[in-house]
């Protein structure tokens, strides 16, 4: 009966015209992807530089006092960027981003016209990249020269620092970021294209059709109904995001060919000893859950509520939780606030990063568990409202 049923519900989805939202939402949530930064840039906290000013300087000239002077006068009308003092060097090294001049900064710098100082730059945070090693250190290396030139133009070393975490079994960063950034873009993919087929899978066709009552009669285990549109929901994201690789792998196959410069694009964001079964694994887990939790919301809206505000209220409550999941993750990605946390799409994306980089197992298991008794709560929730036979058939 339940292979009856689930083969119906799929003849049915692909006879419709959802090759053309396949086709087109990746391009519309690329075009929502350039949109999106301008409005976080004006809501979001201030970026912290924090630093470690050590500097004890020689007599007439302390590079650091100097380095600090100009970067609170560059950062004191800027309201989007806050410079925070550290306690000590442990503070340093558990900072997200920050510098460090060494006690002997100005010392050893007029010396041996060597300078080193320290950072270090968060590869997860997209404002990261330009205020450290933009602005901080542009105006530290221009200070640095400034002070030192008219003996000898200084060599400036700015080293960047990762905690142990960070890095791989082979010592090299796992560009933690560049993995966040792009999971992250397939969890709202996935997401997206889910809610799309909310009226195409879920119960409002049979509604409209005068199916419901016939089916209700025939089929004597409920849950049946509910787990066919569940499968289908999920073929339907995979099929999706399939068109999406498959778009995605003609494009990089393209650009090998046409330029001689072109690089492995893929391997560039993703260090190639990250990419192994347990991280392939960690994804199709992320796709499968994020599917389920979906399309589980959304007939519980359409069970729950009549038949036109099931299908309003199931579509705007998944839309609002996948934009506000995309919009907290996008300006850091590693980031656990709270309302990522209590955001039930942020649980198996947290939960694939950390199978990726092997990190936080208590954590996870946490997800794991929160992602579970969801999906239980909601498919019992499902199962009670589809026998009260009142409800479909408002």
């Amino acid at each position: 009966m339940f292979k009856t049923i689930l083969m119906k519900d799929l003849s049915a989805l692909f006879k419709q015209k959802s090759v053309i939202l396949t086709l087109l939402m990746p391009a519309l949530i690329i075009i929502a992807i350039g949109i999106i930064p301008l409005f976080l840039e004006s809501s979001a906290e201030p970026f912290q530089v924090h630093y470690l000013m050590e500097d004890e300087g020689i007599e007439g000239l302390n590079l650091g006092s100097t380095i600090m002077d100009e970067l609170k006068i560059l950062f004191n009308n800027d309201n989007n960027i806050e410079l925070v003092e550290l306690a000590d060097i442990d503070a340093f090294y558990a900072a997200d981003n920050a510098f460090w001049l060494p006690a002997n900064f100005t010392e050893i710098a007029n010396a041996t016209r060597i300078a080193t100082y320290y950072m270090i730059i968060s590869d997860s945070n997209i404002q990261a990249n330009p205020i450290m090693t933009g602005q901080v250190q542009g105006t530290i290396d221009a200070v640095i020269t400034r002070e030192l030139l008219p003996v000898q133009p200084p060599e400036i070393n700015a080293q960047q620092l990762f905690p142990d975490e960070q890095l791989t079994e082979a010592g090299v960063a796992k560009n933690r970021g560049n993995v966040g950034f792009g999971l992250a873009y397939i969890a709202f993919l996935i997401l997206i294209m889910g809610g799309s087929i909310l009226k195409i899978t879920g119960f409002s066709a049979e509604r409209e059709s005068g199916m419901m009552e016939l089916l209700l009669t025939s089929v004597h285990k409920r849950h049946y109904l509910i787990l066919s549109k569940l499968i289908t929901g999920i073929s339907y994201g995979f099929a999706s995001i399939m068109s999406y690789i498959v778009g995605l792998g003609v494009v990089l196959l393209v650009s090998s060919i046409v330029s001689s410069e072109s690089t492995n694009f893929i391997a560039s964001l993703v260090p190639e000893d990250i990419i192994t079964p347990l991280s392939i694994f960690a994804v199709i887990l992320m796709f499968v859950s994020l599917s389920f939790m979906s399309m589980n919301i959304l007939l519980f809206f359409q069970l729950s509520m009549g038949r036109e505000a099931g299908d309003r209220f199931g579509g705007t409550a998944t839309t609002m939780l996948s934009i506000l999941f995309y919009m907290t993750s996008l300006v850091d990605p590693l980031e656990e606030s709270p309302i990522q946390v209590v955001n039930p799409y942020y649980w198996p994306f947290k939960l694939a990063l950390n199978m990726i980089f092997k990190e936080d197992l208590l954590r996870s298991l946490l997800y794991a568990f929160m992602i579970i008794s969801f999906s239980i709560i909601l498919l019992k929730k499902q199962t009670t409202a589809i026998e009260k036979e009142k409800v479909l058939f408002e």
